[in-house]
């Protein structure tokens, strides 16, 4: 045998090491910080790996940066790119301002081309994956919209890692998408002078956004092993809205309402956001974000042109740069809004035709789009939890409720009772009222009376005080509170799982199944937060360290909730290894309970709070937020 030569064995020493690195393993055995590359249409991709043994790819363009020419547009497709990006940091976080519930308004901080040091910003378009390995083919791929109201939220939260799932379940891939918020993904732009209908769409641009990130992950999935013919979409709050919408979207610009020429994705998990989290012309004219967009342009700029709003044009918008923009949307000095800034007022979703008489994306009746078949293949879930609207006691002070002291834990109590839950059952009334629906109007007053009797929380059975003085009954602040509950959130879930089973029920060739659930599981945070707004999702993503609305995660629970969300899908049925998941219809309302029985266990129950649904099934349809 003949031996190698020197430069032989020296080159065949370097390309093992080389091979050594690529892979991943020292001497040790350990991983390394890189993930191996994946070439997607834009590039080639190199992730990290997280503490958990996770490869993750965060920060990846789906879209052209919406700045410039693009502002305020709807999202344009990346370009080919051969060229090779790191992707170990989450993209930006979409223009916001900072809060104390919302860790991706503060954790993500980037610095500008100026030099600046913004926590947000307009470049925003990116998604991010969690793979447990780029080798398999044909897993199914999660894809998650994240919450925050329209107006905050992102990706970089914590609480939304897409590790721990893919670590319980390593034959997933989970995705997570940031998306406009605010006043560059949810505004209306018709009444600033110089306005023209190519920005008619700044109306929904989040929502077009998660599209255009379907679009992308359709197109590159599968270079991570995923399969792209089998996505399923998952959101909550506002997330829970859009993947709603995207139900009954027009999203390929044929005029209807339907997902069946791009096939964007097969299944769709809708966690405490509906159909009626959706906004007229009208609604956007009282809250005129752009008035106030502009009222902050020209006291920023305060110069002889641009004295008052009205002066403010679209060029003069379009030119603001990245800072400007950054500091109209954040700085509360700008604008007479007793303390907020411009970026605080947010919107929802444009439902109905355009201002120019083209149809938006969202249809003017949503439930009746649902109603006639526009999902008929898609599997749904849909569900809520047991006490949503207790999430906003948190909402109306500036300082964390977590870190407050027992005395003003009671002032934001007061402070919900006066600015949230009064002003809510005065808008239910005047819903049913408009509606000319006399019955429904007596409804409120009646669940109000019904909660009244029977809830008991022995902390606020007495007064209440608001930080101004006002005083409130504690017994009706909740019983106000379960209103809110089923107004907001409770009867347009069950509206919507309603209408896509009976189209299921009365055309027997669809594919598209429904589930529902309701999550009861209260938190320990303190004595009253109950299973509040948010609190599932520590336990869909398995996410133990992520405390704030859940309080302490009861591992099986966890264990339990994210092996449905998992089999759903995989395979479109939610049931586990403990319990079956039956399929949801009016006739039963089979609904799957979560610690209903503070048993930590998931259960079947047929139409729970069934009273409750019956006087609120109507308001469904007010679109009440």
């Amino acid at each position: 045998m003949k031996r190698k030569s020197f430069v032989a064995v020296l080159t065949s020493l370097i390309m093992l090491l080389a091979i050594f690195a690529l892979t991943g393993c020292g001497s040790d055995g350990n991983e390394s910080s890189e993930a191996p590359a994946v070439k997607c249409y834009n590039g080639s991709f190199m992730g990290m790996v997280e503490e958990n043994g996770v490869y993750a790819y965060k920060g990846i363009p789906y879209a052209k940066s919406p700045t410039g020419e693009l502002r305020w547009k709807a999202p344009v497709a990346v370009d080919a790119s051969d060229e090779n990006y790191e992707a170990k940091e989450f993209g930006w976080t979409s223009l916001q301002t900072e809060w104390h519930s919302e860790p991706a308004s503060i954790v993500n901080a980037k610095i500008t081309e100026s030099g600046e040091e913004h926590n947000s910003g307009e470049d925003c378009l990116t998604l991010n994956v969690w793979t447990s390995d780029t080798e398999d083919t044909a897993k199914p791929v999660m894809v998650y919209f994240h919450g925050g109201g329209f107006g905050w939220g992102g990706t970089s939260d914590p609480l939304y890692s897409g590790k721990y799932i893919v670590k319980e379940h390593n034959d997933v891939i989970v995705v997570s998408c940031n998306y406009r918020v605010g006043t560059m993904g949810f505004i209306d732009l018709r009444n600033v002078k110089g306005y023209t209908d190519e920005y008619k769409e700044t109306t929904e641009l989040g929502l077009l956004d998660c599209m255009q990130s379907l679009r992308w992950i359709k197109q590159n999935i599968e270079a991570f092993g995923g399969d792209p013919d089998n996505i399923t979409i998952f959101g909550e709050s506002a997330g829970g809205n859009l993947v709603s919408c995207m139900l009954v979207a027009d999203t390929d610009g044929n005029g209807k309402a339907d997902v069946d020429e791009e096939k964007l994705f097969n299944r769709c998990v809708a966690h405490s956001g509906s159909l009626n989290l959706t906004y007229t012309y009208e609604e956007y004219e009282a809250n005129d974000t752009a008035g106030a967009l502009c009222e902050a342009v020209a006291n920023l700029r305060d110069d002889d042109e641009l004295k008052r709003a009205e002066d403010v044009s679209m060029d003069d918008l379009l030119a603001l740069t990245e800072d400007e923009m950054y500091k109209v949307n954040n700085d509360p000095e700008l604008v007479n809004l007793d303390g907020s800034a411009v970026g605080d007022i947010y919107n929802m979703p444009l439902r109905g035709k355009y201002s120019d008489g083209t149809l938006s994306a969202v249809p003017a009746d949503p439930f009746e789009a649902l109603r006639d078949g526009a999902a008929a293949d898609i599997d749904l879930i849909v569900g809520t939890n047991q006490d949503e609207w207790r999430y906003w006691t948190s909402e109306v002070y500036w300082e964390p409720i977590l870190e407050l002291d027992e005395e003003n834990l009671m002032l934001n109590l007061g402070d919900y009772a006066e600015f949230i839950v009064e002003p809510k059952i005065q808008e239910a009334k005047d819903a049913a009222k408009a509606a000319d629906n006399s019955e429904a109007e007596a409804a409120v007053d009646k669940l109000i009376e019904m909660q009244t009797r029977d809830l008991e929380y022995k902390d606020t059975d007495g007064g209440v005080t608001s930080r101004d003085g006002s005083e409130f009954e504690g017994k009706k602040i909740w019983a106000a509170t379960e209103l809110c509950n089923e107004t907001g959130f409770r009867a347009p879930s069950v509206a919507t799982a309603s209408v896509h089973a009976d189209y299921a029920a009365e055309n027997k060739d669809t594919k598209g199944k429904t589930y529902m659930y309701y999550f009861a599981k209260e938190s320990d945070n303190f004595p009253w937060i109950g299973a509040c707004h948010a609190s599932e999702l520590s336990y869909v993503f398995h996410n133990m360290d992520e405390t704030m609305f859940s309080g302490t995660v009861d591992e099986n629970l966890a264990d339990q909730m994210c092996e449905s969300w998992v089999n759903f899908a995989k395979t479109g049925d939610p049931g586990n290894a403990e319990a079956e998941w039956t399929v949801y219809d009016t006739a039963d309302r089979n609904t799957m309970t979560m610690d209903i029985d503070d048993d930590n266990a998931m259960k079947m129950v047929s139409d729970p709070l069934s009273e409750e649904r019956e006087l609120m099934e109507p308001f469904a349809y007010y679109y009440l937020k």
